[in-house]
């Protein structure tokens, strides 16, 4: 198509994707041409799962049955002329006047970024899709592997979107993977002191045996949260309160990445002297929110950098926060805390910072919030009141 089939919508703001779309006279000439054409008409009827066929400017020209019970409608007509965001009530859709694929969120969206490779290289591309979506006043969180595959038919060019719903399996891997990654440094705790109590002296094996008991209880702690995690309805974490030492909570902290291969040639750092205050809260929550932000530095931290833990008191105030030096890009740091979001491939990623918020927040009713920039680093926060 040339660009006297564009309209004058092509001139819109846009951050990532073109904003332009196919005139209302060239919309329905492709609609036209798809309903009639045997080989799309064959294809929209007999391929499973969620279709949409889009023209060049990442309109919905074709859906399958499949598409159309995933958005609700009867009639796939309603979406015709519509960006796939749009049509799903993706809540960046009109962040910007031309829609889809023009908002800043729109450069990590995996959808906007196979659609526009595959029409750029014309070739297909895979990538993976996590978006919020609204319905009814509520936001949805939904994570889907995307196939783009160029056609190119009588003059026309085409991108078929074939979407495959993969929410579930990657919140199982997600949770598998924080679990285990939590529980193994737990038992090896458990091992560890339990293997010196064996040789040592009655007074030594009762301070032994008073940490292996508090370890007992963060397991516990830690199962009964994956439990409630694990559920797709309620799965608000009620806290167990209890009083504890922010000296405690470090110590904690310090344990659990003494031998972690995440520090390995890092220099992790500790607050002296811990601020001697007693707070009300979870442990085993706080400490789940505190260590994935350590991790998370670690992880982003390279051989020979600090990665710094912090404690700083004020008035009716208890701040946790976890530094390193690595900025986040302003594309990423947008969606630092979506669920399903990550920069780093394989099944089981994108968990760990929503986890922060949402147990920090919901559960034990502080504030996660953090901070980036090219001259300062990046700071975790979990503030509490005390």
């Amino acid at each position: 198509m040339t660009s006297a089939h564009t309209d004058d919508h092509s001139a819109s703001t846009t951050f990532f994707a073109p904003a332009g779309r196919a005139t209302e006279a060239t919309l329905r000439e492709t609609i036209e041409f798809v309903v009639k054409n045997p080989i799309l008409d064959t294809l929209l009827k007999s391929v499973g799962g969620l279709l949409a066929i889009l023209n060049e400017q990442r309109q919905i020209v074709g859906i399958n049955d499949g598409f159309t019970r995933l958005l609700g409608i009867s009639n796939a007509e309603a979406v015709f002329g519509l960006r796939p965001g749009e049509a799903v009530h993706c809540i960046h859709a009109w962040d910007q006047p031309g829609g889809c694929g023009t908002s800043r969120h729109c450069a990590t969206c995996g959808a906007v970024v196979a659609v526009t490779s595959c029409l750029g290289r014309n070739e297909p591309i895979e990538r993976t899709c996590a978006l919020v979506v609204r319905e009814g006043g509520t936001d949805k969180n939904l994570y889907f592997a995307v196939r783009a595959y160029p056609v190119m038919l009588e003059g026309h060019q085409f991108v078929m979107v074939f979407l495959r719903d993969i929410s579930i399996d990657q919140r199982r891997a997600m949770l598998e993977r924080v679990f285990f990654n939590d529980i193994s440094g737990t038992v090896a705790g458990l091992l560890g002191r339990s293997k010196l109590m064996i040789t040592a002296p009655p007074a030594r094996s009762q301070e032994l045996a008073a940490h292996i008991f508090d370890t007992l209880v963060k397991l516990t702690q830690e199962i009964r949260v994956q439990k409630k995690l694990i559920q797709e309805e309620d799965q608000n974490v009620y806290p167990l309160l209890r009083t504890v030492g922010v000296e405690r909570v470090v110590w904690e902290l310090k344990e659990a990445f003494k031998d972690s291969p995440l520090a390995k040639g890092k220099r992790l750092t500790f607050p002296e002297p811990v601020p001697d205050l007693q707070l009300k809260t979870d442990l085993c929550l706080l400490l789940r929110v505190i260590g994935g932000m350590v991790t998370n530095a670690l992880e982003a931290s390279s051989e020979g950098d600090e990665v710094r833990v912090a404690v700083d008191e004020t008035p009716g105030r208890l701040e946790f926060s976890v530094w390193s030096r690595p900025a986040i890009s302003d594309d990423i740091a947008r969606r630092v805390f979506q669920q399903n979001f990550s920069t780093k491939d394989g099944a089981g990623r994108g968990m760990g910072t929503y986890c922060m918020k949402m147990l920090g927040e919901q559960s034990l009713g502080g504030r996660v919030d953090f901070t980036t920039s090219p001259e300062s680093g990046t700071t975790f926060r979990m503030v509490l009141t005390t």
